[in-house]
């Protein structure tokens, strides 16, 4: 579909640890067809520590994730600035054998990090928001506004 930016306003209320200066980043999932099967998914997500969450109690703050999905590299290779991984090589460390479009050829779930996707961390609470999310492809914008069955029938 060509999908070349993810955006939205984002906030954090609550923080039980204190604080909320943690990277922050899009991560997308391809599941392989198995959705209830982590182990063979694999997943690619811009660096996270270019950006930090939103802070408590600043209110919304928006952000702007750019997606190259017109990105062609050989086996193991990542546009610059992306990071990968899958359930056996680790948060950080992208799939040698796999190509960056078979991920982007089937993106199952677009998923919003408060964290590294890489780090280990001690669970805590927190109260988060995410609003106005807009997905911009070669096919115009897929808005909040419309419904779910519309924006998933603009990816098929």
């Amino acid at each position: 579909m060509g999908v070349s930016r993810i955006s939205g306003d984002f906030r954090t209320d609550r923080a039980d640890n204190g604080t909320a200066y943690y990277p922050f980043t899009v991560l997308l999932r391809n599941d392989m067809g198995t959705p209830n099967d982590i182990e063979d998914d694999i997943y690619v997500y811009p660096n996270p520590e270019a950006n930090v969450c939103p802070q408590l109690d600043a209110g919304w703050t928006h952000y702007d994730f750019d997606i190259p999905s017109d990105f062609v590299g050989g086996p193991g290779e990542l546009p610059e600035g992306w990071m990968g991984g899958s359930y056996y090589t680790g948060g950080d460390w992208f799939p040698e054998d796999v190509l960056f479009q078979d991920v982007m050829s089937n993106i199952a779930r677009v998923e919003i990090w408060w964290f590294h996707p890489a780090w280990f961390g001690i669970f805590t609470w927190w109260s988060c928001g995410a609003d106005n999310i807009t997905i911009e492809y070669d096919g115009g914008v897929a808005v909040e506004a419309q419904t779910l069955t519309e924006v998933k029938d603009l990816f098929r």
